[in-house]
């Protein structure tokens, strides 16, 4: 058998891990087996090539495949592309950007003020030798309840502490919906747990059930996304992977798991003190949370194993909470339209009032046309682009990105990148600023063809191995290396552009709407916090509608998952939409497949 390897890891932080692998491994399944995320979009199989890291030591040399996916000046600085690149023997790597350790996120706003649980004050008599009485029975006397469910644990604590002419004891019952669930010496603590369950990235918050107050958040990028971009790469992984929904379960345990960790590190608290789980998400990463078969979404009519509200234990998850609380999945409307949806409905106050439109951009994005009461849902296939993937030089929205661009005939050009510095990549709201730039200047027309208009400081027309591309350059000469964005990028953004607005128009159509019948229109996701929507309507993702209208509303679903954890009501409210939803199958439409041909052009 081969001698274990040892490959030194050093992260974006500084920090230092070791690995132990077998010799013949790629870098990429090494990282992901330890717990990384080596980035890219293709799953490891050399297509996308943006699996980027620093190597160094027995590694394999690189071939044409790998070249062709480095500029000469990162392979001058020992970058490799992580799935191309075999481990030997011992070596060093650096992950310099941030894959590992998430930022933190935006944060839904919760009031505080909502109280589920109580804390009640009781003295337990100590055990009388004349006239003794069962330690249970005298927590029910007095408590003054006639049943009582008390988890063991809790009878061995109390039983510690009870003898033969002990005064009585002054205890603290935890008092949760009404019901007794903990009774110890010192003061217990109640929180719950929302879970956002995305594709690409994950939500928690751990949230006070006696006060209503979030206490502490966290937020990771989704480990699964080394197994695939979209979730239909993740779907088909399990189905040509006999372990496949198993590793894919597992690597999103423990990613929540890291988060429950940080978060209870936060609050100084234990596992045992978080009672409830309330779970948002598209329905595909519901299944993967549950370890449940995905297989009904690889084909039409693209069915899961369950639609209403469910409730499971948590040690049939290995979740690390309470295993004597429950976990609670919001209901799911149909198809890919999921509890995440559910969730950013529970936002909307005037839900059944008015006529609106939801939009939840990301590469499995959802759109829903409400007219008082009556909801129609469909979810649209956008892909990766519009968050960064699947475009050349795209990348997260992390350090080194262009988050903005901005032109106009007076200033010309002007690109904002995240953390300041010279950009590596441009991440999704820069992709739609940059293509709505590109359009109003004239450097592509209305159809998405590259137009050369010659010199510019800023900009220039090359062709490239795939045809013409646009190349951004630093007039100062400072940028390592200049921003690339081909045709082919262009036309991923046409085709998530299309996919978004031809379910706008079919699902208005669905409802009788028309654009001035539009009394709001929301963007979700906190993606949808930084997009300029002058730029939305411009590329023709949003009709031309009032812009005031237009209302970003952040981690809507995430916000809806705090709301359902705190009030019962809502997540009776949360049923109440499924029942008001319809579910349209858009490909099933006659005039689906013209209208998303005529919705490529902008």
């Amino acid at each position: 058998m081969s001698d274990p390897v040892k490959i030194q890891v050093k992260t974006a932080d500084g920090k230092q891990r070791v690995l132990w692998t077998l010799a013949g491994k790629s870098l990429w399944e090494v990282l992901t087996e330890g717990g990384f995320d080596p980035g890219g979009t293709c799953g490891g199989r050399g297509i996308c090539g943006k699996c980027r890291v620093k190597a160094a030591g027995a590694v394999s040399s690189m071939d044409e495949n790998e070249l062709n996916r480095l500029l000469p000046d990162e392979v001058n600085r020992g970058e490799r592309v992580a799935c191309r690149c075999v481990v030997w023997g011992s070596a060093e790597v650096t992950i310099e950007d941030d894959r590992y350790y998430a930022k933190g996120s935006l944060a839904p706003e919760t009031k505080p003020g909502a109280r589920r649980a109580s804390i009640r004050r009781v003295l337990l008599p100590g055990l009388d030798p004349q006239e003794p009485v069962p330690l249970y029975q005298r927590i029910k006397n007095a408590l003054g309840m006639k049943d009582l469910l008390l988890p063991l644990e809790t009878m061995r604590e109390l039983s510690r502490m009870d003898r033969v002419g002990r005064p009585a004891l002054e205890l603290n019952a935890l008092v949760l919906d009404g019901e007794i669930w903990k009774v110890s010496r010192q003061p217990p603590q109640a929180f719950g747990l929302a879970l956002d369950v995305g594709s690409t990235s994950l939500w928690a918050g751990l949230i006070d059930l006696e006060t209503g107050e979030t206490i502490a958040i966290a937020s990771q990028p989704n480990m699964q996304r080394v197994y695939g971009a979209d979730i239909i790469s993740r779907v088909s992984y399990c189905l040509d992977n006999p372990n496949g929904l198993d590793e894919l379960h597992q690597v999103l345990i423990n990613n929540i798991n890291a988060m429950i960790e940080d978060l209870l590190d936060k609050a100084k608290a234990s596992t045992e003190d978080i009672y409830e789980t309330v779970v948002v998400g598209n329905p595909v990463m519901l299944h993967f949370f549950l370890g449940l078969p995905a297989n009904g979404f690889a084909s039409y009519p693209y069915q899961g194993l369950f639609g209403d509200e469910l409730t499971v234990a948590p040690a049939s998850l290995n979740l690390k909470v309470n295993n004597g609380g429950k976990v609670i999945v919001l209901p799911q409307v149909n198809g890919f339209v999921g509890a995440d949806t559910i969730g950013c409905l529970l936002n909307i106050a005037d839900w059944d009032k008015s006529s609106f439109i939801l939009i939840d951009i990301g590469t499995n994005g959802e759109v829903v046309a409400g007219n008082h009461g009556q909801l129609w849902a469909a979810s649209a296939a956008a892909g990766p682009a519009l968050e960064g993937g699947h475009i050349r030089c795209g990348m997260r929205a992390a350090e080194g990105a262009i988050d903005r661009v901005i032109f106009n005939e007076e200033d010309g050009w002007c690109f904002r990148v995240i953390g300041g510095g010279y950009p590596r990549g441009i991440c999704g709201s820069g992709v739609i600023d940059l293509t709505a730039a590109l359009l109003k200047s004239g450097w592509i027309d209305q159809y998405g063809t590259i137009v050369d208009r010659g010199q510019d400081r800023n900009i220039s027309v090359q062709i490239g191995s795939d045809g013409p591309q646009l190349v951004l350059h630093d007039p100062d000469g400072n940028w390592p290396a200049p921003i690339i964005f081909s045709q082919e990028d262009i036309r991923q953004v046409q085709v998530a552009k299309a996919a978004l607005r031809t379910a706008v128009d079919l699902l208005m159509e669905k409802a009788g709407l028309t654009a001035e019948d539009l009394q709001h229109v929301y963007l979700a996701g906190t993606f949808g916090n930084f997009l300029d929507p002058a730029n939305l309507v411009a590329l023709g993702l949003l009709p031309r509608i009032n812009m005031g209208i237009i209302q970003p509303i952040g981690n809507a679903a995430a916000k809806g998952a705090v709301a359902a954890l705190l009030s019962p009501e809502k997540r009776q409210e949360a049923s109440r939409i499924r029942a008001c939803t319809s579910y349209v199958e858009l490909a099933s439409l006659d005039t689906f497949q013209s209208l998303f041909l005529e919705q490529m052009n902008f």
